[in-house]
Parts: structure tokens; sequence; C-alpha cells
């Protein structure tokens, strides 16, 4: 994270990244090479490799520096029989800046956004919520279905996370054209579809359970899809939004949610989300707050013809 070449014990260990077998020597990974992904630990291994000169390399990714090894930035290592070469180690900072953002208009119609929440604050909190996106963004780009990425991020995070923490998630894929939502939960509050034509609430729920509490055939996540038209509008959010008290004893509660995303199914869909956000901060009553409270919200328009 300082760029200094040295792994701090407070600088995270980095998943998903591509570790290859450079076996001509040009730094670029070609077809034919061998090549290993990085874990949750931001580990790697090449087992059962012949005696021999060996040239360990990475794909280094966009908005990426490497810090180390020193340049060229590879591993030559000559491997004898039965040695196990370890600390062949690789140190990456970002050098690019940040992007923020709570809207999302989805341009070309992929559908992909996910809410996820993580127990805990702080630190630990926020590096399990890093792993979770490179893991999550990992899979993404393998074009999998919700319930192959729960499976897997669920695979990954499992007897991974420390023992008092866990992770809820929903991911969910909109086909622009069909104008349906397939979606999957892991132990997340349900998310709404609020349908004007009828005045209707359906909710966005399946089975699962907590992620990374359990193996993943015993979570058994579920993957559903849900017929959307144009009008309808979606909410997800995260638990502090319906846990926090508006009495000394007394939640926000999901009907209160329901019943305000109704009432005000009028407003500008980023108006909306705002004045819900507001009206959450603003019910509560004395220091209740003390989580992150996330709101994302979707509306489907017309279909529009080239």
């Amino acid at each position: 994270m300082n760029g200094d070449g040295v792994r701090n014990f407070d600088e995270p260990y980095v998943p998903g990244w591509e570790i290859f077998i450079d076996l001509n020597d040009n730094q670029q990974l070609v077809e034919g090479e061998p090549v290993q992904t990085t874990d949750l630990n931001g580990e790697y291994w090449f087992m059962g490799l012949q005696p021999g000169s060996y040239i360990i390399a990475e794909v280094l990714q966009p908005g990426w520096e490497q810090t180390f090894p020193d340049p060229p930035g590879v591993h030559r290592i000559s491997l004898s029989s039965g040695e196990i070469a370890r600390e062949r180690n690789f140190g990456n900072r970002r050098t690019g800046g940040s992007i923020h953002g709570n809207k999302w208009l989805d341009a070309d119609g992929d559908g992909r956004h996910d809410v996820a929440d993580v127990c805990g604050h702080g630190v630990p909190a926020a590096l399990i919520s890093i792993m979770l996106s490179a893991v999550a963004a990992e899979s993404c780009r393998k074009g999998k279905s919700p319930k192959f990425i729960m499976d897997e991020v669920n695979d990954l995070l499992y007897e991974k996370l420390p023992e008092d923490k866990f992770i809820s998630l929903i991911y969910a894929i909109y086909d622009a054209d069909e104008q349906v939502l397939t979606y999957a939960v892991g132990g997340h509050p349900e998310g709404l579809v609020y349908r004007p034509r009828t005045d209707e609430i359906f909710k966005i729920k399946t089975e699962g359970s907590l992620v990374g509490v359990v193996p993943t055939d015993v979570a058994e996540f579920e993957e559903q899809r849900i017929q959307l038209e144009p009008g309808d509008r979606l909410l997800f959010y995260t638990d502090a939004v319906i846990e926090v008290l508006v009495d000394e004893d007394e939640a926000f509660g999901s009907e209160r949610l329901e019943s305000f995303f109704r009432e005000n199914h009028a407003l500008p869909i980023d108006e909306c989300i705002n004045t819900l956000y507001d009206h959450v901060l603003s019910s509560t009553v004395g220091e209740s707050i003390n989580d992150d409270v996330t709101l994302i919200g979707m509306e489907i328009l017309e279909k529009t013809t080239s």
C-alpha cells in the first residue's frame, strides 16, 4: 500500500491475480504456459514440477504498479528435486485515485450490481469487503450465473473468515432485453420490487445462509428469476436501514420501509432514494446508528428501439 516493496502487517493480501511460469522469458502470459490465480490469502502454488530452472511472473492488472520484486519483476528459480521454493512473492499498489457513487445507470444493460454487508466495523470489516470485491469481480468476469458466483465466493471464503465475521450478499443480473432479473441471496435483507400498475410489492429473496459461514453444499444458495415491467422500481439495502431505532425499543422495520417506498413512488428514482435515506436518518433516536446505511434504487424503463 505504501509502495516500499515490503509487506507490512496491516497490508492485505490480494486475491484474483494470475501468476504464471514464463516459459519463453518475455514477461507475457501466452497460451500453454502454466498459470495459477492467487486465493483469498494471496497465495499461489505450482505443484509437481520437475527439477530445473523456472521464471515466475505475474500478469500486471490495469491501474496497478509492481513494487516487488525489483525490475524486471520476476523470480528466477533453480529448483532441485523435492525442493519447495518459498516466499517468491509479488508486491503491487494502485496507481490511480478513488471513485465513489450512489446512483448507478446501467447504460449497456448487463445489470451487474450487488449489495453486500460485512459483519463488524473498522479495518477488519473493510479488508474483508475489499477481498470480497476482488473475488466477486473475478467471478463476474467469467460471465457465470448468480448462483455460481455465490457458490464460488462461499467456497473461497469458507474457513478463511475470522470466527466472528460473516458476509451477507445479494447478487443479481438484469437482462434489459427480456426485462428479467436473475438473483441469488446469501442471508441478506430481502430486496423490494414496487409495481405501480397494481400497487403491489414483491420480495427479492431466496433460501441461502450467510456467506462464508458453512460449506457450500450446506448453504444451498438458490437462484430465482422475476419478470419485471416498465415502471417497476427496485430497492436493495443493508440491514442498518431497518434496524435503526425510531423509539427506545422500536426499530424502523421493513413495514415502514415498504410503506415509504410505495408512498413516494412518484418521485424520480434518485430523489426517492435520497429522500428515503434522509428519512431513515432523521427518524432515529439517540445514537442508534452504529452500522452503514446503504440504499440502491433501480427503475425499469420502457424498451427503446434502435
